[in-house]
């Protein structure tokens, strides 16, 4: 039997996966919780990695493929898999790609949140390569690398092409702990690094790859529990700044319920249960996080609600304009925010309405924002679709559509 082999190379965790060549059939999974990149909850971003203790004989700058080479090769012997029967490799990286190994050269690439000293500058750019090792041990095969997200956009496209979707039409946004977009127009990357206009200097927020005011500064996991706690400090602290971002936000038409009623700030600041909550995390030793703010507004909260409406705002903003350049008709979102919470992507759907109004000239049939349908199957497919036969197309979709026990 012949074999392809999926590697997710992101930010903290790692993974391998085995599929059949021909059906694209998962026979064998490993997960590696804590990855070559993973750094502790809320420690400095030049803290130590776990590739910091890795071969410690070699420079700094190539232990990532070095890693990467091991981690697939134990993987393979554990399996009792012959390389001779591994037909391609594909790499699902968390960052920006500077070369994809599709002309045979090396993989090279650096996310936001990567540290650099994995890397080697040349040109003034610092890049980490992936496959040096890896091209050695198996010499002559297809060994792709692709940002994470484009990939898990590739393998979605295959599921919404059995729908009558052209696959260039479709595109997948990821909100888990970042935020990535992607798919097979594979130069709409890094979605979540797009700047934000129309916010309040006092709200104003630095993302992690050092630009002010990024998307995923606020509407990430991470965003979203950083923007509470921003908008909670401003009310107990300083009550000016808050004022004036209130009525920033109500000159513009902002503070209004899901009913589209105005409401006033302060008064729903008071109302609050995040505070509460805030403290409540602080004296327990624990993260204030994305999932308390979800969780206080479905419980009516109306502070709670203004701040994911307004990320869901910022998220429809960069899909609509995404959307608009690239010519998209339908985007699928994933991620533990994303497929968590159906209701957050309806009200995303609702500004991306707003904003692509019937009978726009470039998208007269507007955007449909929903769940990515591969469910939990995405994460495992998207490193797996780079390497994918492509006349075999039509059998993974139909092993991809099982594994995400729906019928289309």
């Amino acid at each position: 039997m012949k074999y392809v082999v999926g590697v997710d190379f992101s930010a903290s965790q790692n993974a391998c996966m085995l599929a059949e060549y021909e059906t694209g059939r998962i026979l064998r999974k490993k997960e590696v919780l804590r990855g070559a990149f993973y750094k502790e909850p809320n420690s400095p971003d030049d803290s130590p990695r776990p590739l910091d203790c890795y071969c410690p004989g070699l420079p700094v700058e190539d232990r990532a493929h070095a890693y990467l080479a091991g981690l697939v090769q134990g993987f393979l012997n554990d399996a009792g898999i012959k390389k001779s029967d591994v037909m391609a490799v594909g790499i699902s990286l968390a960052g920006k790609l500077f070369s994809d190994g599709r002309d045979g050269k090396d993989v090279l690439f650096m996310g936001a949140n990567t540290p650099k000293r994995f890397g080697k500058t040349e040109s003034g750019r610092t890049s980490i390569n992936a496959t040096r090792t890896l091209r050695k041990e198996f010499r002559g095969i297809p060994i792709i690398g692709g940002n994470d997200c484009n990939c898990t956009g590739i393998a979605q496209s295959i599921l919404y092409e059995t729908r009558g979707i052209g696959p260039k039409k479709t595109f997948y946004l990821t909100i888990s702990t970042g935020i990535g977009g992607g798919g097979p127009k594979e130069d709409a990357d890094e979605i979540g690094h797009m700047v934000i206009g129309n916010v309040h200097p006092a709200v104003s927020l630095k993302c992690g790859c050092g630009v002010q005011d990024c998307l995923e500064a606020y509407a990430s996991g991470t965003g979203i529990s950083n923007f509470a706690k921003k908008i909670i400090w401003l009310y107990r602290m300083n009550p000016r700044k808050f004022a004036g971002y209130a009525s920033y936000e109500r000159e513009v038409g902002r503070l209004l319920d899901k009913n589209g009623r105005p409401f006033n700030l302060k008064e729903a600041a008071v109302k609050s249960m995040l505070a509460g909550m805030i403290n409540e995390k602080q004296r327990k030793g624990e993260a204030f996080t994305a999932k308390d703010v979800f969780k206080a507004m479905y419980k009516k909260d109306l502070l709670a609600y203004h701040i994911l409406n307004t990320t869901a705002r910022m998220t429809a903003e960069v899909i609509a304009s995404t959307a608009q350049i690239h010519d998209l008709e339908r985007v699928g979102i994933g991620g533990g925010v994303g497929a968590n919470n159906p209701k957050y992507v309806g009200m995303i759907q609702k500004h991306v309405n707003r904003i692509l109004i019937k009978g726009n000239k470039m998208l007269p049939k507007g955007v449909i924002v929903e769940v990515c349908p591969l469910g939990k199957a995405a994460n495992d497919y998207g490193a797996l679709s780079l390497a994918m036969p492509e006349k075999y197309r039509a059998q993974w979709a139909k092993t991809m559509l099982k594994a995400t026990g729906k019928k289309r």
